[in-house]
C-alpha cells in the first residue's frame, strides 16, 4: 500500500559518477535541514503545499477538462560568452522543446511503453497539458544584451550573486546553467516558488541534447538527451524520486510501483518490493535514452502544483498568443463566493442567469470527505456559517441543470 506523500521542500542534488556510471545517493538532507530553519521560507512553503493539496483534491473531484497552461521561461548562462548568444539561445530553445514533449506525453520514445505496459497493470502514461515558453516581453533591465522581443536568455549575468534563486527574476521558471562540480548534474527544490525566483540548476554538461553544443555547454553521454532537466523539473513541480525512501515509504504516487532503490544504466526488468520497478520513469536514475514517461498519477500531482503557483508567473512576459485562462465555468453558471478567505461565514451568489432553478452545494475537506450538502434556489444568496469547520482549504462544488462549478475557499479562523 502506498504511503502518504511527504511534501517537504527538499533540495535534490542528483549525483552521478560520470566515469563508472554508478549513481550516487542524493546528498540533500543536511542542506534542507538548514534551509527549513528559515521560518519565512518554511511558512511560504507550507502555504503553497496546502493550496496544492486543495487543488489535487479539487481536480480529482471535478474531473474537469484541463486548459493548457503557459509558463514563462528564462535561461541563464552566467559563465557563457556573449559571442555565443545565437548558439546558447538555440540550446535553450532545444531544451524547452524537449520539456514540452516530455511533460505532455508527446515524445517519440513514449511508444516504448506499449511493449512493457503489461508489467504495470495499474499504471499508464500521463500528460500535464502545460507549455513552456521562452519569455520575450518586459524583460528585467539587468542585461544590456537582452533585447525586448528576444528570448529571455541571459549570458554573463551573475544570477542570484552566485546562488540558486534571484528575486529580480521572480515570476519566471528559471533555468540556471553553470559549473556545479564534478559528478553533479543538477538540482531543484521539491516544490519551487516563482515568487522567490527559484531556479532549476543544471551543470554545463547536462543541459540540452546532443544536437546542439556550445563549447563548455555541451551535453555529455549518457545524459545527453535533455532528460536530466526533465527529472529536475519534475522535482520543481513537487515530485519525489520514484523509489522514495524504499519499499516501506515510496514516492506516494498510487500508480508508480514501490521500489527499494534507484536504477542506473539501461536495465531490464528489476523486481523489487513485490512489483517491477518503473525504470523508464523520468523520476528514476536511468540513462536519458532509457527514460521516457511520467505516470498519470505523477502528472496529476504536477498539474495540481502548477495550478497552485500559476498566478505567480508573469503572463505579461509572454506574447499575446500565450495566456492562461482562469475561467472554466459554463456560460450562465457563474458564482461569486465571498468573503474568501472567510472567518465566520461565506456567501454564494449567482452572477449570471442560469437555466436551472435549483442547485446542489457540496463542500469537501482536503481529504476528499463531503462535509456539507445542501440544496438551494439558484436565485437565492446562500450563506454558509464556517464555525463548525476546521480552518484550512475546502473545495466547493455547485451543480445543477447538467452544469457544475468547482472552486476553493479558505477558512481562516
Amino acid at each position: 500500500m502506498k504511503k502518504k506523500i511527504l511534501f517537504y521542500s527538499i533540495l535534490v542534488f542528483c549525483s552521478y559518477n560520470v566515469f563508472s556510471q554508478e549513481i550516487e545517493r542524493c546528498a540533500s538532507e543536511a542542506f534542507m535541514n538548514e534551509k527549513m530553519k528559515n521560518a519565512e521560507y518554511q511558512k511560504e512553503h507550507q502555504e503553497i503545499q496546502e493550496l496544492f493539496q486543495a487543488n489535487l483534491i479539487q481536480n480529482k473531484i471535478s474531473r474537469k477538462t484541463q486548459n493548457e497552461l503557459y509558463i514563462p521561461v528564462a535561461v541563464h548562462f552566467p559563465t557563457g560568452s556573449e559571442t555565443n548568444r545565437a548558439c546558447l539561445v538555440e540550446l535553450a530553445q532545444k531544451q524547452i522543446e524537449i520539456l514540452n514533449q516530455d511533460f505532455n506525453g508527446a515524445n517519440q520514445d513514449i511508444s516504448n511503453w506499449q511493449t512493457v505496459k503489461n508489467n504495470y497493470p495499474n499504471s499508464n502514461t500521463g500528460a500535464v497539458n502545460v507549455k513552456f515558453v521562452l519569455a520575450t516581453k518586459n524583460h528585467p533591465n539587468l542585461d544590456p544584451e537582452l533585447l525586448e522581443n528576444e528570448p529571455a536568455v541571459t549570458i554573463g549575468y551573475n544570477f542570484g550573486d552566485g546562488g540558486d534563486n534571484d528575486l529580480k527574476w521572480a515570476g519566471y521558471l528559471n533555468f540556471l546553467v553553470k559549473p556545479i562540480g564534478t559528478g553533479i548534474l543538477g538540482y531543484s527544490p521539491v516544490g519551487g516558488n516563482p515568487l522567490n525566483g527559484d531556479a532549476i540548476v543544471m551543470n554545463v554538461d547536462a543541459f540540452g541534447d546532443n544536437t546542439v553544443g556550445c563549447g563548455e555547454f555541451t551535453a555529455g553521454f549518457p545524459f545527453d538527451l535533455g532528460r536530466t532537466v526533465t527529472h529536475e523539473l519534475g522535482h520543481h513541480f513537487n515530485l519525489e524520486h520514484i523509489w522514495g525512501n524504499g519499499c516501506s515509504i515510496d514516492d506516494g504516487i498510487e500508480d508508480t510501483p514501490d521500489a527499494a532503490s534507484p536504477s542506473s544504466g539501461c536495465p531490464g526488468m528489476i523486481p523489487e518490493c513485490g512489483s517491477i520497478n518503473m525504470t523508464m520513469n523520468f523520476m528514476d536514475y536511468t540513462n536519458d535514452a532509457c527514460m521516457y514517461m511520467f505516470s498519470e498519477g505523477q502528472t496529476e500531482v504536477m498539474r495540481a502544483y502548477i495550478e497552485s503557483v500559476i498566478s505567480n508567473y508573469h503572463n505579461d512576459r509572454l506574447d499575446p498568443y500565450h495566456t492562461n485562462s482562469t475561467q472554466n465555468r459554463p456560460e450562465g453558471f457563474s458564482f461569486d463566493i465571498y468573503p474568501n478567505p472567510s472567518l465566520d461565514f461565506f456567501n454564494i451568489e449567482m452572477i449570471s442567469k442560469s437555466n436551472t432553478e435549483e442547485i446542489t452545494i457540496h463542500l469537501y475537506d482536503t481529504r476528499g470527505r463531503l462535509v456539507y450538502n445542501r440544496k438551494s434556489s439558484v436565485y437565492t444568496n446562500h450563506k454558509i456559517q464556517t464555525d463548525i469547520f476546521n480552518k484550512g482549504f475546502y473545495i466547493i462544488k455547485i451543480f445543477g441543470g447538467g452544469n457544475q462549478f468547482v472552486g476553493k475557499i479558505l477558512i481562516a479562523k
